[in-house]
């Protein structure tokens, strides 16, 4: 796996990925390239990289997708691009037009594509949900 994202975020990522035997985080890294290298030495995992060589690692076959919300559906559509499955953090991604793209492409590619749930904090969750179901609704044919 590669690890896109070295942000706060990542450090719960990285912890809990030594927990599985099956788990192997290969590379990771983000635009601060000394905090991606000092996570990666505290973590054990092997190569310090930007999201770009990331996606081309032939050994990489999923990205955990930590971006910034702006740059999610670029990593994500990069990886199904390169034949990688995708697993996201919340939001899943920040526009419903490349939201719509990816989930086109991941199906297209026979990929699955994953995300954090959200924790229906605030409402945020059902109010996503509610417009999930609409513009689901609205797209079928009657």
């Amino acid at each position: 796996m590669g690890l896109t994202g070295n942000g706060q975020v990542s450090d719960i990522y990285l912890r809990n990925a030594a927990l599985f035997d099956e788990l192997d985080i290969l590379a990771s890294g983000s635009l601060d390239r000394v905090e991606s290298a000092a996570k990666a030495a505290a973590s054990g995992v092997p190569l310090v990289a930007d999201s770009a060589e990331i996606l081309r690692i032939p050994d990489i076959r999923a990205i955990l997708n930590l971006t910034i919300p702006a740059a999610r559906a670029d990593v994500s559509l990069g990886g199904l691009g390169h034949g990688k499955h995708v697993y996201s953090e919340k939001p899943f991604i920040a526009d419903l037009e490349d939201g719509l793209h990816t989930m086109s492409l991941a199906a297209q590619k026979g990929l699955p594509v994953g995300n954090v749930p959200d924790i229906f904090s605030a409402g945020v969750g059902r109010h996503c949900a509610v417009l999930s179901i609409k513009v689901c609704s609205a797209s079928r044919p009657a």
